[in-house]
């Protein structure tokens, strides 16, 4: 009896030292940025959390807990700014723990896409089109949308508006890309990187549930609001500094809410975050940003035009400069080729049509369409699909001509493309992780329908942001191995981006003919757009590699069965890049790889000098010139490739095309004519 009665107490015992918890929350999966209100139900008198991603409105819960009143606890969850699963663990005063996750998913509102204008402007300020690494003069009639990128010079001072009565005033010396610019319903999907600089941001009228406003710098520092007035600073560290309302911080993985009159500052060499006073009052703040700028109003809308016509349309950009005759080489095969395609922009579609014929040799049979190994003399063929682009923000695709593709960080695939071809690509981004697949067809023609592959090699990437170090991964793969000699290739980059600079490492691995190859690079690259790149650093080629083996010229040298495989690897070495733009007049590129090993080196180079604008009085001419030359030992010699041409512009940006190049093998200079796009 004793025994049992013994047994009744500690049971007794055991159930009243030990609290229950029962936790409800509004929704286990909430997006990027947003906020979950969380329930305990519990008989304990204190309530600790704590989790890896994320944060609370009451940071101290983590280490003075939230006191239980009437048996509950109410706490509100900060979600971060990059989609994650989260994992939030609740203990009572009485040690029992239980966790709870929650999925963080990162959705772009599927709707229109929106514009900003321009409200004020002062000063040298550029910007440059999604897609488009050309810098122009900004002015008040241009409209800034999704994927454009603004470059605000010294003295210089912009201010944009944006649905919504949002304002941006954006301060000198600072870069910034719009990633996002949507609208659906009335909810407002607005978002922009800050590359470097200061922006003081006011949202007057408070965001729909569901809309997202949300800033990032190079350090993956974030900060999100529905309705206030805040800064946002960029720079060796980030401050954020509220003047109005509440805005929502995040910095390593970590969130917190900043009350008015209150700053953030993120350290990201020491990864210290602070919080502080606000130490700049919100007028002089202003009065600091836009230093006296010269007012321009942009043109008054119609008031006599009925209110639908005063809704922002997308606009229609037609492009007629993709004119092109004279003989190109496609597969080993010259053609005499005879192109006019022009192209339109409508919102996030781009569409090329155009009429296309060729022929085998000049004064031959004349051909309707792409040049092919079907031929038509029908002229319904000649007419083509050139380009089809649609971006939906998550997905994207592009048919049209062959890009500059440069993988990782350039060691194995450096400004490879398919010359007078068009291929597919096809994307996928969301949150930090994007990938995209190359894919080498093109259409020849309509009708009859005929598409045929414009090269035997296809290209996947995937890149992932982990806590602002990028991961870079690539695979290639070759069809044609017999002139290629490889058939699988990878190139994986590591690196970590500190204030315009990346530093990190690449490496690559290919299966040749001969064996693995394998190669690799540790270096920085230095990007101050649109004026200057460079890289430069230590690489490596082991055994049946060569640095930058697929480059401009390895179409060119896979089809005349010219590429080659070293036998014996080249070693230790250093390698270096310099791209240089000073606007329309010139524009440079120099690279150079030396092998301690081997002494092997290879130089090569590009110019293109606009003439007239060097100097008016000179006619309207374009000097452009290419070098390449491996074991450098004369300037001129079996393996240089060397190109110097003039352009001479007819209509808009085409013009005739005099090129002159040495022909290595029979070591002389020959000439051609092409009417073609100009070289800037």
């Amino acid at each position: 009896m004793k025994k049992f009665l013994g047994f009744i107490f500690l049971l007794s015992l055991s159930i009243f030292s030990f609290s229950y918890m029962n936790i409800s929350l509004d929704s286990t999966t909430i997006q990027i940025g947003s906020s979950a209100s969380i329930t305990i139900n519990t008989d304990a008198q204190t309530i600790f959390a704590d989790v890896d991603f994320g944060g609370f409105n009451n940071p101290d819960i983590i280490f003075d807990g939230e006191p239980v009143k009437d048996g509950k606890a109410n706490l509100i969850y900060l979600a971060p700014f990059t989609p994650t699963e989260a994992t939030i663990t609740f203990t009572t005063d009485t040690g029992e723990s239980t966790s709870q996750k929650i999925n963080i998913t990162n959705n772009v509102l599927k709707g229109n896409k929106i514009s900003l204008k321009v409200v004020k402007l002062s000063g040298p300020n550029l910007y440059k089109e999604k897609g488009n690494d050309v810098w122009n003069p900004l002015n008040p009639n241009i409209e800034l949308t999704e994927g454009d990128e603004v470059l605000v010079a010294e003295k210089g001072y912009l201010k944009l508006s944006g649905p919504n009565e949002i304002n941006i005033d954006i301060s000198e010396n600072t870069q910034m890309l719009f990633s996002v610019l949507r609208e659906v319903d009335k909810k407002i999907d607005f978002r922009y990187k800050l590359k470097k600089g200061v922006t003081y941001n006011s949202i007057n009228k408070k965001l729909l549930p569901g809309s997202k406003f949300i800033i990032t710098d190079n350090q993956d520092v974030a900060a999100g609001v529905r309705g206030t007035r805040f800064s946002f600073e960029s720079g060796e560290k980030c401050v954020v500094r509220v003047y109005d309302g509440v805005v929502q911080v995040a910095a390593q993985n970590k969130s917190w809410n900043i009350n008015p009159n209150n700053m953030f500052i993120a350290d990201p060499i020491t990864g210290k975050n602070s919080f502080d006073k606000v130490d700049i009052p919100e007028e002089k703040f202003i009065k600091q940003i836009e230093k006296k700028p010269e007012q321009t109003t942009p043109p008054k809308e119609n008031k006599e035009q009925p209110k639908e016509n005063k809704e922002t349309t997308p606009q229609t950009e037609t492009k007629v400069n993709n004119v092109q005759f004279g003989t190109i080489q496609k597969d080993g095969i010259n053609y005499f080729v005879y192109s006019f395609s022009p192209e339109f922009t409508f919102g996030g579609l781009s569409l090329g049509i155009g009429f296309s014929a060729y022929q085998k040799e000049l004064g031959g049979t004349l051909y309707f369409g792409a040049p092919s190994e079907i031929l038509s003399d029908n002229i319904l063929s000649a007419i083509t699909l050139t380009r089809l682009g649609m971006d939906f923000g998550t997905i994207y695709f592009n048919y049209g001509k062959s890009s500059l593709y440069t993988m990782a960080m350039g060691m194995l695939v450096n400004r490879y493309y398919i010359p007078y071809s068009n291929i597919f690509d096809v994307g996928f981004r969301m949150g930090g992780i994007e990938t995209f697949i190359h894919i080498p067809y093109e259409i020849k023609k309509l009708y009859p329908f005929d598409v045929s592959q414009s090269s035997s090699m296809y290209i996947a990437n995937l890149k992932s942001d982990i806590s602002g170090n990028k991961l870079d991964l690539n695979y290639i793969y070759e069809q044609n191995d017999t002139s290629a000699h490889f058939n699988h290739a990878v190139a994986l980059a590591f690196y970590r981006n500190i204030f315009n600079f990346k530093t990190g490492i690449e490496v690559d691995g290919l299966m040749t003919d001969k064996g693995l190859g394998y190669g690799g690079l540790a270096g920085i690259f230095f990007d101050l757009p649109p004026f200057l790149q460079l890289t430069a650093g230590l690489s490596y080629s082991g055994d049946n590699f060569t640095p930058q083996f697929i480059d401009s010229n390895y179409e060119y040298l896979k089809n005349n069965n010219k590429l080659t495989v070293p036998n014996n690897p080249y070693g230790l070495g250093i390698i270096g890049n310099a791209n240089m733009i000073f606007g329309d007049l010139m524009k440079s590129e120099i690279s150079y790889k030396k092998f301690f090993n081997e002494s092997y080196d290879v130089l090569s180079g590009s110019l293109a000098i606009n003439i007239q604008n060097a100097m008016e009085s000179l006619p309207n001419l374009t000097i452009s010139g290419e070098y390449m030359n491996k074991n450098v030992t004369s300037l001129l010699d079996s393996d240089t490739y060397l190109k110097i041409a003039a352009f001479y512009p007819i209509m808009g940006t085409n013009g005739v095309n005099l090129i002159y190049s040495y022909d290595a093998e029979q070591g002389k200079i020959v000439y051609s004519v092409l009417f073609e796009n100009s070289p800037f």
